[in-house]
């Protein structure tokens, strides 16, 4: 594994309970197997399988505020959201 790989490794590991953090490393595996068979970017499956489950751990109140413009994420603009979501 190369080093950028190796670092979003170690921050999940802190990050997602001990379950969803084996799980990840079992699908970035698989994910890399699946690459091999299928002459694809062994270090970009590695990746995906490694990133897809990060923001598991995040409240999904958060993750919207992640995602939305600060106008359309405030709590004072609620009619926008069925708009979006």
């Amino acid at each position: 594994m190369n080093q950028k790989i190796n670092k979003i490794n170690k921050k999940l590991r802190k990050k997602l309970d001990k379950e969803r953090y084996e799980h990840t490393l079992g699908v970035m595996y698989t994910a890399s197997a699946l690459a091999m068979c299928h002459n694809a970017d062994i270090e970009q499956a590695l990746l995906a399988g490694l990133l897809h489950d990060c923001a598991k751990c995040i409240p999904n109140d958060k993750k919207i505020k992640l995602c939305l413009p600060p106008t359309v994420a405030d709590p004072a603009f609620p009619i926008m959201f069925s708009g979006i979501i």
